[in-house]
């Protein structure tokens, strides 16, 4: 079985539960785990709905690879049942079916991703997984923010994840709304492109310096055609030998457009390579 191989070291395995009924495809997640992750053999599973409910109240994992239709529920309730309970546990939907209307519904419902069995690699897989722990950590307040009066939140301005070379892979809406464009027209889109074409070298110079956490200042062209300057904080998220993989990525309006609004992520369908 190939590896893509942008990803080849991911580290320890992180606490995974997969809830499907199927045996075969049980044996196929385990698989491919397996070659990224030594010991996914003993990956926790439930057949059943009601028995994935009891493990992650009891003993919470990092992350669910959820497959909608199971003996005892069909479709988005099982991603909303598991979240009643466990709010702090990200879902990655496993589907038979290439379905984008219900891969929207189950990210608007609260899972990281939907991902189609058969069109996976063991490192896409572990990719994948891999972003919906780190993308569901930025959804949820931490608790010295929590515990502020009043639960008043810190506003520290709109995220989105981008690959090693810049390109957006996920984004809030905020940042669109910031920037008065349509979500469709960020993601996917290497951040080079949408700002001004003199601060291109400033990317060039955070790839260059892999001994700090980048900070850089960039002007991002608005819908409008005006040039918005950001400060964008970077924080490196690290594949298992050290090497960047991806960056998370906080953007900090230094002259206002708008109204920036906080909102749930949206994110793009992860690529499963063929495996």
């Amino acid at each position: 079985m190939e590896h893509d191989t942008e990803f080849i070291h991911h580290g320890e395995m992180p606490k995974l539960l997969l809830v499907e009924d199927n045996p075969l495809h049980v044996r196929l997640v385990k698989s491919m785990l397996a070659d990224v992750w030594p010991g996914a053999e003993n990956l926790r599973a439930a057949k059943r709905l009601d028995r994935a409910v009891e493990l992650v109240t009891t003993d919470p994992p990092e992350c669910v690879l959820l497959d909608l239709i199971l003996p005892d529920a069909d479709g988005l309730d099982s991603v909303k049942a598991i979240l009643a309970v466990a709010p702090q546990v990200p879902i990655v939907v496993l589907s038979s079916h290439e379905d984008d209307e219900l891969a929207l519904q189950a990210v608007k419902e609260g899972a990281q991703d939907y991902l189609v069995k058969g069109t996976i690699g063991p490192d896409g897989l572990a990719r994948a997984i891999h972003f919906a722990i780190q993308r569901h950590r930025l959804d949820r307040p931490d608790e010295e923010a929590a515990e502020l009066p009043n639960n008043e939140m810190v506003d520290q301005g709109p995220v989105a994840v981008l690959d090693a070379d810049g390109a957006i892979l996920f984004a809030e809406p905020a940042l669109a709304q910031l920037l008065g464009r349509t979500m469709p027209e960020l993601v996917g889109v290497p951040l080079q492109q949408i700002s001004h074409p003199n601060d291109a070298a400033g990317w060039a110079r955070v790839i260059a310096d892999a001994a700090r956490t980048p900070e850089l200042t960039m002007r991002l062209r608005h819908a409008s055609g005006n040039d918005l300057k950001v400060r964008i904080e970077l924080n490196p998220l690290a594949n298992g030998d050290g090497t960047r993989a991806a960056y998370l990525a906080r953007y900090y309006p230094m002259a206002e457009v708008g109204t920036v609004s906080s909102g749930g992520v949206y994110a793009v369908m992860t690529e499963w390579v063929g495996g």
